[in-house]
C-alpha cells in the first residue's frame, strides 16, 4: 500500500490508498500556500506521515524558495523552541458551555489548532458527588489572536440561552456527526456498566447489518479516510448481541459502539430512514447517562 496526501484548509493529512501519485498535482499547488516553517516541519518532525513522493514535492518547493540546509536548520531550531503563552494572552468566550457542548467546542478548537484552556464555572462543584455533569458549566478561554476566527466558528454552530451556549438545532444525522468519540471520557469498567435500553427486532436487524458492514469496511476506512474506529474491539460482541431474539443485556460500551456504527453510515444513501429516530433516542439516552 502507498499513502495518499490530501490537503484541507492549512493542513495536509496522509491516508493509505491503492495507487501512488493520485493527487501529486494538487499537492504541488497546495504546498505553495504553506509557510517555510510548515514545510520544514513536514519533512522533519512529520516525515513519517508522508510518502517519498510527497517528501520530494515538498523538497522541490523548498528548493524553489532557496531554503537551503542552513536555513532549514535555523527554522528547525525555531520550531523546537517551545511556544508558551501567559494567561493574559487568552480571552474568555462571552458565554459558558454545558458538559456535552464543551466536548463539541473543544473538538472544533483542536481541529482548527486554536490554543485554549477551560475553567469550571462558579456554579460548578467537584465536591458534591450528586451534581450531574449535565448541570455543570465551563468557561472556555482562547488565544486572543484567534478570537475573531473562533467567534465565527461559535456563531456557526451554537446559539445561547441564559448565558450558556447550546448547539444549534440539527437533525439526527447532524447531531451524531458532531459526536466526538475521542473526547468521551468513559473507559474500562464504565463501559461495562449495564443500561436499560430496548430495540425493536427491525432496529436490531438493521443495526446488525451495518455493524457487519463496518467489520468488513474498517480497514478501508482507515486506509482511505484515515478514520479510527474507536469501539472496534466491541464490534463482534455487539453483532452477536444484536442477533439474539429479545433484548440483550446492553452496556454503555454497546450504546457507544452502536452510535459509532450509525455515525459511520448515516450519510450513506442506503441508510435506513427509520434509524433516524433510533439516533435521536440513543443520543438522548447517552446524554442522560453521561451526566450521572
Amino acid at each position: 500500500m502507498h499513502r495518499r496526501c490530501a490537503y484541507k484548509e492549512n493542513r495536509i493529512s496522509c491516508r493509505y490508498v491503492e495507487s501512488e501519485g493520485v493527487m501529486a498535482t494538487d499537492l504541488r499547488e497546495a504546498v505553495k500556500d504553506y509557510s517555510d516553517e510548515q514545510l520544514v516541519r513536514m519533512i522533519t518532525r512529520e516525515r513519517e506521515d508522508y510518502t517519498s513522493q510527497a517528501i520530494a514535492i515538498i523538497e522541490t518547493e523548498l528548493d524553489r524558495r532557496n531554503i537551503d540546509a542552513e536555513k532549514r536548520q535555523k527554522l528547525m531550531d525555531e520550531l523546537k523552541a517551545p511556544v508558551t503563552h501567559s494567561k493574559e494572552d487568552f480571552e474568555p468566550l462571552e458565554h459558558r458551555f454545558g458538559h456535552t457542548d464543551l466536548l463539541l467546542i473543544t473538538a472544533m478548537l483542536k481541529e482548527h489548532t486554536v490554543p485554549y484552556f477551560v475553567e469550571a464555572g462558579t456554579n460548578t462543584s467537584d465536591i458534591i458527588p450528586t451534581e450531574a455533569l449535565t448541570e455543570r458549566t465551563y468557561q472556555v478561554f482562547v488565544l486572543k489572536d484567534r478570537l475573531p476566527e473562533v467567534h465565527e466558528l461559535v456563531e456557526e454552530h451554537f446559539t445561547w440561552v441564559d448565558g450558556v451556549y447550546q448547539l444549534k438545532a440539527q437533525g439526527p444525522k447532524g447531531q451524531i456527526k458532531a459526536l466526538s468519540f475521542f473526547d468521551i471520557g468513559l473507559e474500562g469498567a464504565q463501559l461495562d456498566e449495564n443500561v436499560q435500553v430496548e430495540f425493536s427486532e427491525q432496529e436490531q436487524y438493521e443495526i446488525q447489518n451495518l455493524a457487519k458492514r463496518l467489520r468488513e469496511d474498517v480497514d478501508r476506512l482507515e486506509r482511505e479516510e484515515g478514520r479510527t474506529v474507536f469501539h472496534y474491539d466491541n464490534l463482534e460482541n455487539l453483532i452477536a448481541k444484536l442477533g439474539e431474539s429479545g433484548n440483550a443485556d446492553w452496556t454503555i460500551g454497546d450504546v457507544l459502539t452502536i452510535l459509532e456504527v450509525l455515525q459511520v453510515y448515516c450519510d450513506d444513501p442506503a441508510f435506513p430512514s427509520d434509524l433516524d429516530e433510533t439516533i435521536t433516542g440513543l443520543l438522548d439516552f447517552f446524554r442522560s447517562i453521561e451526566g450521572k
